[in-house]
């Protein structure tokens, strides 16, 4: 496994901040300093970059990294491409088994001992940047440290090996390796922005924020600087009767929206309404990370946890506001701006702008982008996987165009009505119930979806009816939920492989396994069960720790579908890679293409790959609208 593999890992300066830059940017400019590096067992090596280059490792037919989507860009602008088909991640093949991703977290949860990577945020804050004060520090100035930072670039590299070893396997497949290369061509490929569009927004937001900030101050009596210190008028609030759970967009627009907020507390608010929108850091975010008018590396390969989906990075594409104004409203904001006027359109420039952040992803000169995504895609998927025929039928008629809209459908079913009868208002009702219910979910998750409409007026009784009537219209998906919790209890308690709805579930030395449909798994560490109550140990959505984790059917449920849909997308993508398409962009189930202006192909060419079933999913309805 480890002889021909060649253990490389490097310590970069430079004065750019990577956080903000991004890697592919911040390669540019970076010098590296260090490389260390190993040739299956031999002793690690550390040097400069010139001495490597003098005298190369040889030997190697793969290269070991972790996070290559750093290493391999930094390699790459100093000259040295390495092809993606040759690069191991580990920190890959930990995100695929829903591992912690930071070299540092691995080597303690590993308990790599003299292998495990030493505690090198003192050394990196030394020699990879300037001081506050702008001096740089080097083997001269400080050779004690230096000599502590070559050994913690060795460690990294040791540690590194001894992973490679140790993490598991059951999801280094041929059909995931062909995932990750998609993903790192894409990644690789980038999309093009609209800088000119973003350096104008970007200065009409530096204006409109310190606009916010006066007012705020003004209004505290210098209490609150700036709207954006959430620890500060959260105390400040407080001292006038109002206490706010966070500031979260959602709280805040609560409390606003509620008569028993203060005036003048509910002027604070709306301003730290306005300062929340997401256009200022993701605008200043696309300015420090673009690269020749493009943005690279904004997809993390696993990176969203346990269900393999990929998140988001820098400019974060998947989680971009959606449109508040008609899109020719946007377009006619954006011809003002661009050409120095006043917007005409929206309620404040700061949701203009943070409106039209969309539309800063663009394709070059000669070029053309082709969109479409997949249609309720978990929805179809949850279905498919309880075998609840009425509504994979449902699907069937819609896409045919015979069938009647399947928000309407839920209604008409659970109140045993016509789905004529069906009016707007209903049909909000049965879309909530169909998006919020799917995965166990009551009173809480249907409060969630139905923020911001008329339905958040329901009473918690009245919402446990609606809970009621969903369970009884849709009896397979809520069997469903038993039967993968009753599955997977026995499989922890016996320590046996279990069948349910053609998965298995399965104790494995110190993991519970999920064998997906297809062939990858969900993976569990360290499963228990404690009165009948299922945990495992993983890394917490909110505090990003390693911790002990409570789950049950629902979730488990959730987290299937959630995965399954994820193993849909990852096979339109490896086959729209091999077909030419371009992919420059993914979100969820939306896929982004970029082609030629002559390229024949279009959305209706795009919406027939993505609603191609793989094999391993027959009879699963898909669609695709673009």
């Amino acid at each position: 496994m480890t002889e021909h593999t060649l253990y490389i890992d490097t310590e970069t300066y430079s004065e750019v901040d990577i956080k903000t830059a991004g890697a592919y940017a911040y390669a540019q400019y970076c010098e590296i300093i260090l490389v260390a590096y190993a040739v299956g067992e031999s002793p690690v090596c550390v040097c400069t970059w010139p001495e490597f280059l003098e005298n190369p490792p040889s030997g190697a037919k793969r290269e070991c990294m972790h996070n290559k989507g750093f290493d391999a860009a930094v390699f790459a602008a100093h000259g040295w491409v390495i092809p993606a088909e040759s690069i191991i991640d580990t920190m890959d093949i930990a995100h695929a088994h829903a591992l912690p991703g930071s070299l540092d977290a691995l080597s303690k949860l590993y308990k790599l001992g003299d292998s495990a990577k030493l505690s090198g945020r003192r050394l990196i804050q030394r020699f990879t940047k300037p001081d506050n004060k702008g001096r740089r520090y080097d083997a001269r100035t400080h050779p004690e440290q230096w000599a502590e930072f070559v050994e913690y670039a060795r460690r990294d590299v040791e540690a590194m090996r001894a992973l490679h070893k140790l993490l598991p396997d059951w999801n280094v497949t041929p059909d995931e390796w062909g995932t990750v290369l998609a993903d790192a061509a894409i990644n690789a490929r980038g999309f093009c922005v609209d800088a000119a569009l973003a350096k104008k927004a970007a200065a009409v937001v530096s204006e409109q924020m310190a606009a916010l900030d006066a007012r705020m101050s003004e209004l505290t009596g210098g209490a609150v600087a700036s709207a954006r210190q959430v620890a500060a008028l959260t105390k400040h609030l407080e001292a006038l009767g109002v206490s706010m759970p966070d500031m979260r967009s959602e709280s805040v627009r609560r409390a606003v929206e509620s008569e028993s907020t203060p005036d003048d507390c509910r002027e604070l608010l709306r301003i730290r309404e306005q300062a929340g929108t997401t256009s200022t850091a993701k605008i200043q975010t696309l300015l420090a990370s673009e690269v020749d008018g493009r943005l690279r590396g904004t997809l993390q390969y696993c990176g969203a946890g346990r269900t393999g989906r990929w998140a988001g990075r820098l400019f974060q594409p998947q989680n971009l506001p959606r449109p508040g104004q008609p899109e020719q409203e946007i377009l006619a904001n954006i011809e003002a701006l661009t050409a120095g006027a006043k917007m005409p359109n929206g309620p404040s420039e700061l949701d203009k702008i943070s409106w039209m952040l969309r539309s800063m992803i663009i394709a070059p000169e000669g070029r053309k982008l082709v969109v479409s995504d997949l249609s309720n895609i978990e929805g179809r998927v949850l279905a498919w996987l309880a075998g609840e025929d009425w509504k994979l039928n449902a699907y069937r008629e819609y896409d045919a165009g015979v069938g009647p809209d399947l928000y309407k459908l839920t209604y008409a079913k659970a109140f045993g009505v016509s789905v004529d009868s069906v009016t707007k208002d209903m049909r909000l009702v049965g879309k909530v119930m169909e998006l919020a219910l799917g995965y166990q979910g009551a009173v809480g998750a249907f409060r969630k979806m139905s923020g911001g409409t008329q339905l958040e007026s329901m009473t918690d009784e009245y919402i446990l009816g609606l809970v009621g009537k969903w369970r009884d219209a849709n009896p397979r998906i809520r069997a469903l939920w038993g039967a993968v919790e009753k599955a997977t209890q026995r499989a922890i308690a016996n320590r046996s492989r279990e069948s349910c709805r053609g998965m298995s579930i399965s104790s494995y030395r110190a993991w519970l396994l999920i064998n997906l449909p297809s062939g990858r798994f969900l993976s569990y560490a360290s499963p228990a069960l404690s009165s009948g109550k299922v945990s495992y140990m993983g890394v917490d959505g909110v505090s990003k720790k390693w911790c002990r984790q409570d789950t049950y059917g629902g979730r488990l449920v959730e987290n299937i579908t959630q995965a399954v849909a994820r193993d849909i997308l990852a096979h339109a993508l490896v086959r729209l890679e091999r077909e030419g398409w371009n992919v420059v962009l993914h979100a969820h189930d939306e896929v982004v293409c970029e082609l030629d202006t002559n390229d024949p192909r279009g959305h209706d060419e795009l919406n027939r790959v993505l609603a191609t079933p793989p094999p391993w999913a027959e009879g699963l309805p898909l669609a695709a609208s673009g």
